[in-house]
């Protein structure tokens, strides 16, 4: 025996994963996982992929695709039973908590070192959340003393508001010593000749001087042909902005690549990439390359360390240079004999650009921030949806089913194991799949008579409230005035009291609020007679078993009911939310929840709404 349920229960809920609970006959023990003698073992474990399929007249039908979560052991007269608890990929995502889109996007890259520098304020070193390697960043003081630095800053861009590091120093006036704090750590690198990629977010306002900050710089203990062990820094003028890539030749002389462009201390979030191997130097500056060149026989030295934001060397014996005021984030270093340009941009573009993007290019790049490997089915979407600034730290599931509210469409794993997200344009405009009533004659698919046909007034909403999750502009602003839409039916109020409805989007612009304020109106102010379920059963009707196995959540069926007394046929279109099958010996039932047909749908960011709307977002 077994039960299946995959969707929800109504069209505002949300979809959560599907379950089924299958009854396996465990006699001989083959299916407990302690069994070390059975066929099975050791594979009967938790998270083993599961599925059920049925064959009817040739044709393969999916009927549900996960993973067991549980095996527990039961015994009914003595006998062995086991009922597997089987949930769907959309369980999966409810384990995985996402890191930010910044985060993401270089997890995804497998770093060989990554530092977040979102540590807490009262921490002394930066965590490394790369898988392969561990070593830490530690606070490192000048050995003169002055400035000081500390975690607990604030990040603000556009895909996300996080925690930083932010640094100062002292300056010696009428001298260029610099004395202060930066990061830094031990650590093992691979060498020029194999390929070094340097990603890193830093900010810092102008200072007069021509101080020379470094923002990092690579060293070799054993590199002594010049004094600092530098191997590789990346510079930038204080008061110019301008960057500058020095790489060490193996004598020790550093060949300097000048940045084609200037003005980055502007105290703005900028992103800085450097890839270095023995033959190849290049610097992208918020994905636009800025400076390239050939270096000359560099050093073969071995790099073992790593300062961010200046240099306070181990291995001289007092001072410091170069040591920047401002903040940094995000740093990470990679294995890459070629960098391609897209991935560079990619990683510029998910701070400062790429949004407003539709919700279907969302959701893939939700699922390519879990690393979903399963199959995927995703729809273009019609709503746009700002920064992606709250996905940091939420589930994935959570992440994707907001995409879904905002998208007022459909996600869920289908009986193959695909996600799939639907939009509401498919959903509104799909073909009629199946008609369910009592004229088999005519064609309609019989279904069992305990059907109940109701106009509830929970489903009835007349003061409907819309409020834009967050919204950052270009230059990281947030906006917070003039984020809600508020509507109302005066007719339905004065019909059916008053009853609110307060949703949060993640819309990009208060525009596409109004638009779903009014949507929500039109298809929620009225009561609409419901029927919440149907059940059809194959086993009792072999020609139903085709729709029985096929019937699929977000299916347009039509259902007609004709009244034993007489009167009109009633009819009503239907969309699927909901599929279950509960099959125990000799019966095969199927059971459908349903919602009524949308009535309309609406287009994504096309207006503007005076007073509320926001320049460069909404209008221009």
């Amino acid at each position: 025996a077994f039960v299946t349920r995959r969707g929800r229960d109504y069209e505002l809920a949300r979809t959560e994963a599907g379950e089924a609970e299958v009854r396996i006959n465990n006699w001989d023990s083959a299916f407990d996982p302690l069994n070390t003698g059975s066929a099975y073992y050791p594979n009967v474990r938790v998270i083993t992929p599961y599925r059920i399929r049925a064959v009817w007249s040739g044709q393969l039908y999916r009927l549900f695709t996960g993973y067991v979560e549980r095996w527990p052991q039961k015994w009914e007269d003595e006998r062995g039973t086991s009922r597997l608890q089987v949930v769907d990929g959309l369980a999966t995502l409810a384990g995985t908590q996402l890191q930010g889109s910044l985060g993401s996007e270089i997890l995804a890259d497998l770093p060989h070192a990554y530092w977040p520098l979102d540590d807490g304020a009262l921490s002394s070193t930066a965590k490394n959340k790369a898988i392969t390697t561990s070593a830490s960043l530690a606070i490192q003081a000048s050995p003169n003393g002055g400035g000081f630095g500390y975690f607990g800053s604030t990040m603000q861009l556009q895909s996300e508001q996080s925690a930083c590091w932010r640094q100062t120093r002292t300056v010696t006036a009428g001298t260029l010593d610099t004395f202060g704090t930066c990061l830094g750590a031990p650590l093992t690198l691979p060498q020029l000749a194999d390929g070094i990629v340097v990603d890193l977010w830093a900010k810092f306002a102008s200072l007069a001087g021509g101080y020379a900050y470094t923002l990092f710089a690579l060293k070799g203990s054993a590199f002594s042909s010049n004094a600092d062990h530098r191997i590789a820094l990346l510079q930038i003028d204080s008061t110019s902005g301008q960057p500058v890539l020095r790489v060490s030749t193996s004598g020790g002389t550093l060949q300097d690549y000048l940045g084609t462009a200037s003005g980055y201390n502007d105290d703005v979030w900028h992103h800085y990439t450097v890839h270095l191997t023995a033959t190849t130097a290049n610097l992208w500056v918020d994905g636009s390359l800025r400076a390239t060149g050939v270096p000359v026989s560099t050093t073969g030295s071995t790099i073992d360390y790593f300062e961010i934001g200046g240099e306070v060397d181990a291995w001289i014996t007092g001072g410091a240079d170069g040591i920047m005021v401002g903040d940094f984030a995000h740093v990470a270093i990679f294995e890459a004999a070629s960098v391609d340009d897209r991935r560079v941009a990619v990683r510029a573009n998910a701070g400062l650009t790429g949004f407003p993007e539709r919700t279907g290019a969302r959701t893939t790049r939700l699922l390519n921030y879990a690393g979903w490997k399963a199959g995927r089915a995703i729809d273009e979407g019609l709503s746009y949806l700002g920064a992606a600034a709250t996905i940091a730290r939420q589930t994935l599931l959570a992440a994707v089913q907001d995409v879904a509210s905002s998208e007022n469409g459909l996600v869920f794993v289908d009986g193959s194991g695909y996600l799939r997200f639907v939009d509401r344009s498919v959903r509104y405009n799909q073909t009629l799949k199946y008609t369910f009533g009592e004229n088999e004659a005519g064609g309609e698919i019989p279904y069992e008579t305990d059907v109940e046909i109701d106009y509830d007034p929970r489903y009835v909403f007349n003061d409907i409230t819309v409020t834009r999750s967050i919204l950052r502009l270009p230059d990281g602003t947030v906006i917070t005035g003039g984020s809600s839409v508020h509507l109302k039916d005066e007719a339905s109020v004065k019909a059916y009291f008053n009853r609110t409805m307060d949703k949060q989007s993640g819309v990009n612009s208060i525009s596409q609020c109004n638009a779903e304020a009014t949507w929500l109106l039109a298809n929620y102010a009225q009561p609409r007679a419901r029927l919440s379920k149907i059940a059809i059963t194959p086993s009792a009707n072999p020609d139903l078993w085709p729709v029985a196995l096929a019937v699929e959540i977000g299916d347009l069926v039509r259902v007609k009911r004709r009244p034993f007394g007489g009167g009109d046929i009633i009819t009503l279109d239907c969309y699927v939310e909901q599929v279950s099958h509960r099959v125990q010996p000799n019966e095969w039932k199927v059971v459908l929840s349903l919602s009524p047909e949308l009535l309309s749908t609406y287009a994504g960011q096309s207006s503007w709404v005076l007073g509320t709307s926001v320049l460069g977002i909404d209008t221009i």
